[in-house]
């Protein structure tokens, strides 16, 4: 597609916001299927309903451009979908380990999620009208939201982890707990806390 104007840009950030939205929620929905904590899963479905309704924002704004929603390869989205992929079927069983993994592997691709919304602000600025600005807008506060409720939940879930003797907190962690412990001093207590 060339891009010789903002308009085109706006219509390239739109189309590539478009797919990984479609690739992200694909994700969630394998996500959901895994986790087992009782108090993550309603949120997670909720915010399958809501990553439909930011589909839908993003098809009326293709709508108010006059054109058809169409999917442009989003190299990040993809990158992302192929790791993630690869993480989900390396992480083994069920239990708090493993809906820590899942959820630190959601948050970032909600983190994505809203650093592509954020784009598409900047872009639509000078030439969206306010109700457009209004959606996208919303949908990246929404996407904001949900990668920091999943950075709170993270820590919990390494705790109940780590007392339900899911790894050994004084062994060298494996990929898939050093995945999953990254950052959670940052959201909550430090990996030293989970022996207590």
């Amino acid at each position: 597609m060339p891009i010789s104007s903002l308009a085109d840009l706006f219509v390239y950030a739109l189309g590539t916001t478009y797919d990984a939205e479609h690739r992200l929620l694909s994700l969630l929905k394998r996500i959901v299927a895994r986790v087992s904590d009782e108090s993550l899963r309603p949120m997670l479905f909720t915010h399958i309903a809501e990553s439909e309704r930011q589909i839908g924002r993003l098809e009326r704004l293709f709508a108010d451009l006059g054109t058809n929603p169409r999917r442009i390869d989003c190299a990040a989205a993809l990158g992302f979908a192929s790791d993630a992929e690869r993480l989900i079927a390396e992480v083994e069983g069920e239990g708090h380990f493993t809906d820590a993994v899942l959820t630190d592997l959601l948050g970032r691709g909600k983190r994505l999620e809203a650093v592509l919304y954020h784009h598409l602000l900047v872009v639509a600025d000078p030439l969206a009208p306010s109700a457009s600005i209004a959606l996208l807008s919303a949908s990246g506060k929404e996407e904001q939201f949900v990668a920091t409720m999943l950075e709170w939940a993270r820590p919990r879930l390494l705790r109940q982890a780590g007392a339900e003797g899911a790894f050994d907190v004084n062994a060298e962690p494996t990929l898939a707990e050093r995945v999953a412990l990254r950052g959670a001093s940052a959201a909550g207590p430090d990996v030293s806390d989970l022996a207590h």
